[in-house]
Parts: C-alpha cells; sequence; structure tokens
C-alpha cells in the first residue's frame, strides 16, 4: 500500500497507534481527517489526531460530521486512493464512500459478521467473546464488507 496515496480518519487510541504504524513503514500518507467534536467526553477512548498529523507534516482535516461536505472535498483534494476508517463513531455513508479512488478500507474488532456496529471492545467484554483485528472494504451497510484480513484474539 506504499505507493497508493492514503489519508486515515478515525477520533480513538487504535486510530492513533495504525497511523503510528503507517508513519514508521513510511505509507504514502496524503491526510487525517480527524473527528473534533464540541464535547468529546461522551466519545469513548477519544484521540485526537492533529498532533500527530501535525508533527509529521501530513495535512490535518477536522470534522465533526465524517459525510460532510468539507471531509469529501478533502479527500477529493489529496487524491486519495484508499482511505483508511478506523476508530470511527459514525457510519460513512455512500457518498463519502465514493470519494477515493480505488476504495475505504474499514477495521473492527469482532469476529465479523458477529458484533457489527459501535462499541465491539465493550461488547466482546461483558459477552466474554473472542475478537479480531479486521480490515475490510466498506460498503453501504455497516461493517459489511469483503474482509481483506482478519486476526483472531
Amino acid at each position: 500500500m506504499t505507493g497508493f496515496a492514503v489519508a486515515v480518519a478515525g477520533h480513538s487510541e487504535i486510530t492513533k497507534r495504525i497511523l503510528e504504524g503507517l508513519i514508521a513503514e513510511r505509507v504514502n500518507l496524503v491526510g487525517v481527517l480527524g473527528h473534533e467534536p464540541k464535547d468529546a467526553r461522551n466519545i469513548s477512548a477519544y484521540t485526537t489526531m492533529s498532533s500527530l498529523a501535525s508533527e509529521n507534516g501530513i495535512d490535518y482535516v477536522p470534522y465533526s460530521n465524517i459525510n460532510a461536505r468539507r471531509s469529501r472535498e478533502a479527500v477529493a483534494g489529496w487524491q486519495t486512493d484508499v482511505l483508511l476508517a478506523v476508530g470511527l463513531s459514525q457510519i460513512v455513508k455512500p457518498t463519502m464512500l465514493s470519494v477515493s479512488r480505488r476504495c475505504c478500507i474499514g477495521f473492527h474488532s469482532t469476529l465479523l459478521p458477529e458484533g457489527r456496529g459501535r462499541a465491539p471492545l465493550a461488547w466482546l467484554t461483558l459477552l466474554a467473546r473472542d475478537g479480531a483485528a479486521n480490515f475490510f472494504v466498506m460498503d453501504d451497510g455497516v461493517d459489511s464488507g469483503d474482509l481483506i484480513v482478519s486476526e483472531p484474539f
């Protein structure tokens, strides 16, 4: 994926860790969309991506709604091949999914298709279930696209 223009969207600790890994691997990161809510106290594991992006010379665009025009224009302007959505608490709509030139890849931490939706780690803990690190091609469903890789834990 290093030859592709990659943008990352998210706002959690897992987003930050994946972004750090992509930076370490010298992936062609063209931008970061970071959720900047008015009040982040009710967003579990909220982490801003602005400092990490700035420290590494990566363009950063904040959003309150991932599907808003400003987010779509940023992804288009970066000439993004792959949008990597990690740690989002919002559903990415088809209008946003269609902006990147190749695809949008999502991340989810349950044994998909079981556990689709929000707060997967909380549900895994509550139900004492195994999880998985999944990357999948996003479609117009919720965590329902074709799996690229799934590593159980």
